[in-house]
């Protein structure tokens, strides 16, 4: 079962759900960066059509060896860099956007052409807005126990 991506339309809807949890760090850990990989080797990410997320987190002091064949890979105490192959892609912050009409989170839209990478939100917590906004990415957090990614509008 892969990752859950969730998205909030307010913070008031987070902070009922995950209340008394913002201390624990398996609940609510920063994530410090995503990055973009394409999944074929030897592909650029504008030539492949499907391309993986990769999350990266400040966790814990384990090593964890993170499940690459997955769409979404999650790296646990910022373990990416023995990974990097020099084809990835850092997100900036400006370039992550939340579709409503497909509900999809879109990373680096384009005009003519299709997007570097689409995952499909399974939850849209706050009512859904009526237009295409960005992703707020100073808030921006893992929940490990359900394997969640949590964006807000």
């Amino acid at each position: 079962m892969g990752s859950s991506i969730y998205i909030y339309t307010n913070k008031e809807d987070y902070d009922n759900l995950y209340k008394g949890k913002e201390v624990a760090w398996t609940f609510q850990t920063p994530i410090i960066d995503f990055y973009l990989k394409p999944k074929v080797y030897g592909y650029d990410l504008e030539d492949c059509h499907e391309n993986k997320l990769w999350v990266i987190t400040q966790t814990d002091k384990n090593k964890i060896r993170p499940l690459l064949e997955r769409s979404i890979v999650h790296f646990p105490n910022g373990s990416c860099f023995d990974y990097l192959e020099g084809d990835e892609k850092q997100v900036e912050k400006e370039k992550v956007f939340y579709n409503p009409k497909n509900n999809h989170l879109i990373f680096y839209p384009r005009t003519l052409r299709k997007s570097l990478l689409e995952l499909n939100v399974d939850k849209v917590i706050g009512g859904k807005p009526k237009k295409k906004q960005k992703i707020i990415f100073k808030k921006k957090f893992y929940d490990m126990t359900n394997d969640r990614l949590n964006l807000f509008v």
